[in-house]
């Protein structure tokens, strides 16, 4: 789905995990973030009926379920528990985004960086015997975009947490082989 961009249709994924996006007036691309298995995207603009507000894109092979804007409706009219959970998703992401404002604002880069990589472990990684295995289906820049930076910082402060044994880097993955330091790290 594209950016303003009429919506009429909200989708959970079933399988699979996008990145949204969005553009600003001068073309360039803010990665907002990553959205896998059990997460929804669409709702904002399939319960106010506006244009979407971002595009998402694929970064693996995706399932969806998809709920039309009029069949969304009619069931939170039945179900009031739906509107209770959507209400509870909408709190999230409003909540999430006031922590990435709050980062752009107060915090410096590294930090950023180390708290970005423990919130993709957290939501995406899977327990290894060496610590935090999770994909990482984001480019360096794209990497760099989330938060706000150039790619040769982003990529010169990965350098410096796999050199300090904080991370380890793979070709679409990373380890968070020392959790509680990475923590440390982002200030947690």
């Amino acid at each position: 789905m594209r950016q303003d961009e009429p919506a009429r249709v909200l989708y959970v994924i079933t399988a699979g995990s996008v990145k949204v996006t969005r553009l600003s007036e001068d073309g360039d691309e803010s990665v907002l973030g990553l959205v896998g298995r059990g997460g929804c995207i669409g709702e904002v603009a399939a319960l106010d009926g506006a244009p979407r507000s971002a595009t998402v894109t694929a970064v693996e092979a995706v399932e969806t379920l998809a709920l039309a804007r009029d069949d969304l409706l009619a069931a939170i009219r039945e179900e009031p528990e739906l509107a209770v959970a959507l209400i509870a998703t909408l709190a999230a992401r409003l909540r999430a985004a006031d922590v990435r404002l709050e980062d752009a604002y107060f915090s410096d880069l590294a930090t950023r960086l180390a708290r970005r990589l423990l919130l993709l472990a957290e939501q995406h990684g899977r327990q290894t015997a060496d610590g935090i295995a999770a994909p990482l289906p984001l480019t360096q820049t794209e990497l760099a975009n989330m938060l706000g930076a150039a790619r040769s910082r982003v990529n010169g402060l990965l350098g410096s947490f796999q050199d300090e044994g904080l991370i380890r880097l793979a070709k679409g993955s990373f380890t968070v082989l020392q959790p509680e330091a990475l923590r440390r790290r982002a200030g947690r």
